[in-house]
């Protein structure tokens, strides 16, 4: 392969890398906007899908927050009913926080706009083109 067409070829995949981003983050950002969530918030909300549950102290870390401002941002979660605060043991200083059955279908839901980018992708590729496009990402890692 030329250098001309090893050059085009890493144009055209950071092109489409870039479109698949950007249209990913697109969608997230309007489906955030949608449920009137801030941005910290609907982090939280998708740290909070990912573990059962998680501190306060976890939760500022992530977001390289204050613990004043984590816990503004929990206890409008908390007022919304998107997520709740269990907690731990006897003491009742020391607390976790977990989604709520709504904040867990907000996050459900927010997966199936994503799914649909992965569908109209699916859909406008032909079988082969799909089956080069996964051996090319596990070729890398990638997944």
């Amino acid at each position: 392969m030329s250098q001309i067409n090893a050059n085009e070829n890493n144009n055209v995949l950071k092109t489409f890398l870039n479109q698949v981003y950007h249209l990913s983050t697109e969608v997230q950002n309007q489906y955030r906007l949608d449920n009137k969530l801030g941005e910290n918030e609907y982090r939280v909300l998708r740290y909070l899908s990912l573990v059962p549950q998680a501190s306060m102290t976890i939760l500022a870390t992530y977001l390289d927050v204050s613990m004043a401002r984590i816990s503004v941002i929990v206890e409008t979660l908390i007022k919304r009913e998107l997520a709740v605060r269990n907690v731990y043991g006897l003491d009742k200083r020391k607390f976790y926080i977990k989604l709520s059955i709504n904040g867990t279908r907000l996050i459900s839901q927010g997966k199936n706009e994503f799914n649909l980018i992965v569908k109209t992708i699916n859909q406008s590729l032909t079988p082969e083109e799909i089956e080069i496009l996964v051996h090319l990402f596990k070729k890398t890692k990638l997944c």
